[in-house]
């Protein structure tokens, strides 16, 4: 991944919708037994499901597709501002004062510290930092800059540690794999996912390439190749897993994710892996029209890309003077 490669507006699109449409599925399944959410059938992912609490609508998203929205804003902002700085600035008011759904735990504390000092401590059994999946649609040119802009902008959230890093990285690889790939080839998603691994944790890096015997080995879907190491790194294995089982079949691929127990973290990541391969037509229509905030991600999404096209340009100009 040394140099730019032109970006599909459709597939940035579908990637962000595709995220919040997994989101909202697994929603009202959150924290349910796997006993129950292995029993889920079809209809699980044909229509939303208003949250069990009643508190939320069918088809509500929650604290991962809000703060993806706001990352995203900050993303589509072209002041030239580093990426880690400007998600930093953008962050911490739509978190602190529009969120809908309560994020996880230490999140808002974190937020909070660094907006007062810059900085903040990586937070204990912190989750990956998947709502940063604009970085991989934005067109760095180079991959080093991807996670060094990850890196920083997880730093904001105390979302820092090696391993969690290095899960969001498995994350993003696979997303930038899916935007330019034609096939989904296990081998050759799983290589770019282990590599984004490599540049922070070996553990999770060997995790990857776990996969596909746990693949093989357990019928029954969405299994942690960690095993008990880093329970934090479930969610993203499960939603990378649930997709490759199912590149072809979106619908499909997000009952797997359900079905995996991971809940709306890894209906986001699958959705988000769906829609970057697939485009937007990959995501049913039906549920992209429904999800809550479904115009706020396209509105995000033709911004972003809007950037990607002006990296490009700038990329290409850079070249052809040198």
């Amino acid at each position: 991944m040394s140099a730019m490669f032109p970006i599909s507006a459709d597939k940035v699109v579908g990637s962000l919708l595709g995220a919040a449409v997994g989101d909202a599925l697994a929603f009202p399944f959150q924290g349910l037994s796997p006993v129950f959410t292995g029993a889920l059938g079809r209809e699980a992912v044909q229509a939303f499901h208003a949250h069990r609490s009643g508190r939320y609508p069918a088809g509500r998203t929650t604290a991962f597709t809000q703060l993806l929205l706001a990352a995203a804003e900050a993303l589509a902002d072209t002041s030239g501002e580093a990426p880690g700085e400007t998600v930093g600035r953008f962050l911490f008011p739509p978190a602190r004062d529009r969120l809908l759904v309560e994020p996880p735990a230490g999140l808002l504390a974190a937020l909070d510290a660094w907006s007062r000092g810059g900085s903040c401590a990586p937070r204990a059994e912190a989750e990956p930092p998947i709502h940063l999946l604009p970085l991989a649609l934005c067109g760095s040119p180079h991959e080093e800059a991807l996670y060094r802009d990850l890196a920083a902008a997880a730093r904001c959230t105390g979302q820092d540690a090696p391993e969690v890093l290095a899960a969001a990285a498995v994350f993003l690889a696979a997303v930038r794999h899916c935007l330019n790939a034609g096939e989904i080839v296990l081998g050759a998603i799983l290589d770019t996912a282990r590599d984004g691994a490599r540049k922070f944790s070996e553990t999770v890096a060997a995790g990857v390439d776990a996969i596909p015997d746990a693949l093989f080995r357990a019928e029954r879907d969405g299994a942690c190749p960690l095993g008990n190491r880093a329970p934090a790194m479930r969610p993203v294995f499960a939603g990378l897993m649930s997709f490759v089982k199912s590149p072809y079949d979106c619908g499909r691929a997000l009952l797997i994710a359900l079905k995996s127990g991971g809940g709306c973290a890894a209906g986001f990541v699958c959705g988000a892996l769906a829609g970057a391969f697939g485009g937007e037509a990959a995501i049913p229509a039906g549920l992209a029209q429904a999800v809550c905030d479904g115009a706020a991600a396209r509105r995000c999404a033709w911004a972003l890309a809007g950037r990607a096209e002006c990296g490009a340009e700038r990329e290409a100009n850079g070249h052809s003077r040198a």
